[in-house]
């Protein structure tokens, strides 16, 4: 959030402006006291989404398991991919 008169970002918590370094992300919160204060009174919005959850099927067992990020796994264990490959 932008303050309309300096154009400064504010703090999401105090609503204080202050000056970004310039350099990465923009950051939202003027102190690690004030994100720290945010983040814990809005738990809600710091909840992972499951969007990166895959239900995928093991191609040497045929349990069914949870990959999380990798669409493109093929094994639910360490131990089902040696006994694939190996035996």
């Amino acid at each position: 959030m932008k303050d309309q008169a300096s154009g400064l970002p504010c703090c999401l918590h105090c609503k204080e402006t202050f000056i970004p370094k310039g350099t990465g992300r923009p950051k939202k919160f003027c102190s690690d006291a004030c994100r720290r204060y945010w983040w814990q009174n809005h738990p809600e919005l710091h909840q992972k989404h499951n969007t990166a959850y895959y239900e995928l099927t093991c191609q040497h067992c045929g349990k069914s398991f949870l990959s999380y990020g990798n669409a493109n796994r093929k094994f639910c264990s360490h131990a089902c991919y040696i006994q694939s490959r190996f035996y």
